[in-house]
Formats: C-alpha cells, structure tokens, sequence
C-alpha cells in the first residue's frame, strides 16, 4: 500500500512540475542569436546583433542569446531564464559557455544568465554592473536598441578579454 502512495505522489508531483509557467515547452524555437518576440529592436540593430554574435562565437566559442519577450507569464525572470537557458541549450555543451540576455518588456524585468563555463569572468556583480550602468538607464527612456548594444558590448568584452575580476573590483560588488 505503501509503495501506491508513492507512485501516487510522484504522479501528482510530476504534473504539478509540468503545469508550471516558463517550461521549455511553452517556449519558441530559437530563430538565430538575437530573437526579439516583443518586438522591442528595430531591423537594423537586429541584424548587426546577429552579426556580431555570429562573429563572437567564431572567434571565442562562446554563444550568446538575445531574447526579448512580452510577458513572463507569471514565472520569475530568473526561472524563466534558467529554463530557457537550458530548453535552448545556449553555449557549447563540453565548454557550457553561453549567456543569455533576457528582456521582459511588460514585467519590465532584465536578466543576464551565464553558463558554468564563464561564470569565473561574467560574474554576478559584473552583470549587475552591466545592467545597471549600461542597459537599464536607455530602458528606461524606450532606446531599447540601446540598452541592447551597450549590455552586449561590455559582454563581448568580457568574454574576449577572458580576465575574472580583480579583488578590487568584486568587493565594489558587495558595497
């Protein structure tokens, strides 16, 4: 009797996990590095992004996504993040060097996510940097394409230099 209350639970659990919003079921196909399903980039910014990135990941093996989306549907920008970072499976698997750079207009919400592999040079206190200094400030005034580019130049850099943080530079993070 035991053991049909256990199955019985997981069945309830696994259903109860399925239902949850921000699945990668729920989520498009990508359609190349920049995917702008809010419609927020104009065409021209669109393009020299997707240039940009296509040239980042020949030269370094690093991929980078650009996803903007109307509405997080109720999930929390960090696990939709997480779990399109994995649905779409964004960086190289052996290296796990992706970062995704997730916008959502009507949360008005922003995320950098980072996989394994550059999280020793794209960290937590870098990408709150970024966002704060520069993507957020053009956000707010509607210059998306903007905030778009500045967010994925300081990234491009970072990745290219390839240096973690100074001990200098990671305690600015905490104050």
């Amino acid at each position: 009797m035991k053991l049909a209350g256990r199955i019985v639970t997981l069945v309830l659990l696994f259903i109860a996990l399925a239902s949850q919003p921000g699945l990668a079921a729920d989520f498009p196909a990508p359609r190349g590095y920049v995917n702008d399903f809010a419609s927020l980039l104009s065409d021209s910014t669109a393009r020299q992004l997707e240039e940009q990135l296509a040239l980042l990941e020949e030269d370094t093996t690093a991929e980078v996504a650009v996803v903007t989306v109307g509405s997080l549907d109720g999930a929390s920008i960090e696990q939709y993040a997480s779990d399109l970072f994995a649905a779409w499976d964004i960086g190289k698997k052996e290296k796990n060097n992706g970062v995704l750079f997730l916008v959502a207009f009507t949360d008005h919400k922003v995320r950098i996510e980072v996989g394994y592999g550059l999280e020793p040079v794209i960290t937590d206190g870098r990408t709150g940097r970024i966002l704060d200094k520069e993507v957020i400030p053009y956000f707010k005034n509607s210059d998306y394409d903007q905030g778009v580019r500045n967010g994925l130049a300081a990234l491009e850099s970072l990745i290219r230099e390839g240096t973690p943080p100074t001990i200098a530079e990671d305690r600015k993070s905490v104050v």
